[in-house]
């Protein structure tokens, strides 16, 4: 019988957290009996693999404000959420517990992950804190935030797993508490659902999305104010995807607005993004992680636009970072208009072959756990 292993996962704002702990929770169900905790909406069109077992929470969800929102009371919701948590892992004894994210954020869902992390603590499993490459980093407090993170893992953490090539991203780019982290940290290489791609040729057409899309809205009206001009100029058609988590109200607007644009496609939402990759000629996309990493396989010409707003760093690190490795190009959301963005758009080029990504992080993070618990 393989080993059982629980996987707590909080996606909030955008849908990153949640492809990229299912695509290391795909990996892991080799090794492991995989219980996964979500606490966030599941994409329509995503397709759940029916080996791992899901535990979908009532769902809590990030405004933009930071404050946290639910279909009721927030107190009463998370404490459903932490029974329903606890109830499956006094089912068998749990061998592992991954946690995305937290404690280097969801500090707001401390009080259902503490008591989860008790309970397998108890029982003597080992408790793995699961991390993107780059954090946000400039918030008003970042050294008291990056201090209590690092108490906090020291205390009730076994390993940290830094989901990043090292030679692009290391954890300490990005955190820096005044006294260390004394657990292991191990760089695993990307974690990616979608395999890296060759192009022999370029498409024609111009490719558009922001991930799950929720924050889309100034990207995806500059866009079709640029097509006009792409259309005009050089008979480029558009498609754009507006991601299953845009707001319906902004997708209506959006509608009207591209009533009329030639060579303006719109789609709502689409099962993943590689047929249209393959089709590309270009791509402008914000720069999540999932995002990021599965556009700069493809060798397209990419102009990337991070997503900057209150204290969010994550992005425009990630892109500056890429961009200085010859991967894309980048410009800050403020500064998009129509005609700039046609401009930049028109000027894009062809990426620089460069040394190929480490992309095996699902993989060696499994193997790593693993020998953790041999």
């Amino acid at each position: 019988m393989r080993p059982r292993l629980l996987l707590y996962c909080q996606h909030s704002l955008g849908l990153g957290h949640f492809i990229r702990s299912l695509a290391l929770a795909e990996a892991l169900e080799e090794r492991f009996d995989i219980c996964f905790f979500n606490g966030g909406p599941v994409p329509q069109l995503t397709t759940l693999p029916a080996a791992i077992r899901f535990t979908h929470l009532p769902p809590l969800r990030m405004d933009e404000d930071g404050s946290l929102v639910g279909d009721g009371d927030v107190g009463q919701i998370m404490l459903q959420r932490s029974q329903a948590m606890l109830k499956v892992a006094a089912e068998t004894p749990v061998a592992a517990l991954v946690v995305e994210l937290y404690p280097f954020g969801r500090k707001k869902f401390a009080p259902e992950i503490d008591p989860l992390i008790a309970h397998v603590k108890a029982q003597g499993g080992k408790i793995v804190c699961s991390v993107r490459d780059v954090l946000v980093n400039e918030r008003v407090d970042q050294s008291r935030h990056d201090q209590r993170a690092a108490d906090a893992l020291n205390a009730n953490f076994d390993a940290v797993l830094v989901h990043s090539d090292d030679r692009i991203f290391r954890l300490d780019e990005s955190f820096k508490p005044a006294s260390p982290i004394s657990i292991p940290v191990e760089h695993t290489g990307f974690v990616v659902r979608a395999a890296r791609q060759n192009r022999d040729d370029l498409g024609v057409g111009t490719l558009v999305t922001a991930g799950g899309g929720i924050v889309g809205h100034a990207l995806y009206h500059a866009a079709v104010a640029a097509q006009p001009i792409l259309w005009e100029r050089h008979a480029w058609p558009m498609t754009l995807v507006a991601g299953p988590l845009f707001p319906e109200t902004g997708w209506e607007a959006l509608k009207e607005r591209a009533a009329g644009v030639g060579g303006l496609s719109l789609y709502r939402e689409v099962n993943g993004m590689s047929a249209l990759l393959s089709s590309a000629g270009r791509v402008i996309s914000q720069c999540g992680y999932n995002s990021a990493l599965e556009i700069v396989q493809y060798g397209l010409p990419t102009l990337f636009v991070p997503f900057a707003r209150g204290q969010e760093s994550e992005q425009t690190m990630r892109a500056r970072q890429l961009s200085q490795l010859g991967m894309c190009e980048w410009m800050a959301e403020r500064d998009l208009d129509g005609t700039g963005l046609a401009q930049r758009l028109t000027n894009l080029t062809v990426p620089a072959p460069t040394t190929a990504l480490n992309i095996d992080g699902a993989a060696n993070s499994a193997r790593i756990i693993a020998d953790m618990l041999s």
